[in-house]
């Protein structure tokens, strides 16, 4: 009795290890420099400024310009309400801890999914996400995907128990989160839709889960839809939709990023040997999950479960194939599946080795292969985790923290504008008031005003785009900008004459600020 209860404190701290080495990760890298209050992002500047503007008042897409779904705000609007107690700054700081306790509970989602399928799956699919290379892309900042993962999982969870489908009533709330996903990013549509394929001959949890996703969806969605219906169907859906970039992400390369080849400070130094690896990795892959998935699945000798990680691994790495511009974050998104359908897959393949084993005699020798491929996995991982981090440390140190040396120039409650609301947010000095403009996101304001041509794609500059940025600057009493000539402002000769005869270089401090004549 005393063994077997050390048995299963032993098993029970193994499924645990990936969630703890993750949270290790994440902490380490939080406590980097520059960690919590640096510019690693673009992205979550916007974000939080857009929560900031909705606090104070403002109404996105009808009193300022924003692409992404309405829930990213409502998301984002404790931080804000926290930032507005407390200071932006550590607001900013929150927002980055929530995320990789958001990325965490992420990998313990993926890992609870299929523990009933034994250690092996659990730590498996645990593993590969807590040491994914992209995960640092994902979680060093606020970004959606991690986020976004968070509600598809738990709605996962609910959908299934075990191996089978849940009740009508848990399916309805698993299709509420699911919805709710699908505010946060338009990815999570692959996700219901296959919840939806794999329902088709269950009437009554798929009316259940269809209800649930459009509860899901429309309640957060429909107040910011009523109050600019034609705005919100051109900046979140026209936009994304028609939008143009200045180059093209090649297949191989989002393979790459995919699969985690590239971008991690471990594998081959040039591009094309990246993706050549990313080829023959995606190669394995596909062997590993037509053996151990599909061929079940063919043969009608498999569970539910499987069948929908199975779709859902290769609907949402399609997915990934699709925008022009492709960021290694997204990968997020694709990742969990992936590593659960792996999970399975270690599962299957060690039945099949027992079920042989049972019928053949070996000699003990045939259990050194498998012992000394395990050991190779294991120092694998821990490379790569130690690869990754190392990597992420790099790029966290080389991104620097501007937000003290700004404040101690741009003095408080002045109106001061940036190109990225992130520099103004981190020195505390965004301005929500009604005199200074509702700038929360440069780049989204050029892609609803000019999707055809966006920045740095050197096409013809939008006139109302570079009015309203002259009007902006005759707002503010001070600008912050990335780069003197930072590629998210409409520069012409017009502009850069009026901004000339306006403003003057007044230090160049943690970055480039600007003083009004």
């Amino acid at each position: 009795m005393h063994t077997s209860l050390k048995r299963m404190q032993a098993t029970g701290f193994l499924w645990i290890t990936p969630i703890i080495a993750a949270a290790v990760i994440g902490a380490i890298q939080l406590s980097q420099p520059h960690a919590l209050f640096g510019v690693q992002q673009y992205d979550d500047g916007a974000y939080i400024a857009g929560a900031l503007q909705l606090l104070s008042g403002k109404i996105p897409y009808r009193d300022f310009v924003f692409v992404q779904p309405s829930s990213v705000l409502l998301l984002m609007l404790p931080v804000a309400i926290f930032g507005h107690l407390t200071s932006l700054r550590l607001a900013v700081a929150l927002s980055r801890c929530l995320t990789v306790l958001a990325t965490v509970a992420d990998i313990a989602l993926a890992s609870s999914l299929i523990k009933h399928r034994g250690l092996t799956a659990t730590v498996m699919a645990g593993t590969i996400l807590a040491i994914y290379p992209a995960t640092f892309s994902a979680d060093r900042a606020f970004l959606i995907e991690p986020w976004l993962d968070l509600f598809i999982l738990m709605g996962i969870k609910l959908f299934f128990t075990k191996n089978d489908f849940s009740s009508a009533k848990k399916i309805f709330v698993a299709g509420i989160l699911i919805g709710f996903a699908g505010t946060l990013k338009a990815m999570a549509v692959v996700t219901a839709i296959v919840c939806l394929i794999i329902l088709i001959k269950h009437r009554k949890e798929l009316l259940h889960f269809f209800l649930g996703l459009c509860i899901g969806f429309i309640l957060p969605t429909l107040p910011f839809f009523l109050m600019a219906p034609l705005q919100y169907i051109h900046d979140v859906i026209v936009v994304q939709l028609i939008r143009n970039g200045a180059t093209t992400t090649p297949i191989l390369a989002r393979l790459a990023f995919l699969l985690g080849t590239r971008q991690n400070g471990i594998g081959p130094a040039g591009i094309p040997a990246m993706e050549s690896t990313a080829r023959m990795v995606a190669i394995a892959i596909a062997i590993i999950l037509l053996i151990f998935l599909f061929l079940p699945i063919l043969l009608k000798k498999t569970h539910k479960l499987d069948v929908f990680i199975f779709l859902s691994t290769l609907a949402t790495g399609a997915a990934m194939m699709l925008p022009q511009i492709f960021y290694a974050h997204y990968g997020w998104y694709f990742i969990p599946f992936l590593a659960i359908a792996l999970g399975l897959c270690a599962e299957k393949f060690l039945q099949v080795i027992g079920l042989v084993k049972s019928k053949i005699r070996f000699p003990p020798l045939v259990d050194m292969p498998i012992t000394l491929a395990t050991v190779i996995l294991i120092i694998v991982a821990v490379r790569i985790a130690i690869g990754t981090s190392t990597y992420s440390d790099q790029i966290i140190s080389k991104a620097g923290d501007p937000g003290p040396d700004i404040a101690s120039v741009v003095p408080n409650n002045t109106c001061t504008l940036s190109d990225a609301a992130i520099l103004l947010i981190t020195a505390n000095r965004y301005d929500t008031s009604g005199k200074c403009p509702d700038a929360v996101d440069a780049t989204g304001t050029w892609l609803s005003l000019d999707p055809n041509h966006p920045e740095r794609s050197h096409g013809e500059l939008s006139k109302k785009l570079v009015n309203d940025w002259r009007i902006w600057f005759s707002q503010a009493n001070y600008v912050v900008l990335s780069k003197p000539q930072t590629f998210r402002i409409p520069w012409n000769k017009s502009l850069d004459n009026y901004f000339s005869a306006h403003f003057y270089l007044y230090k160049v401090k943690g970055a480039f600020i600007y003083k009004r004549k």
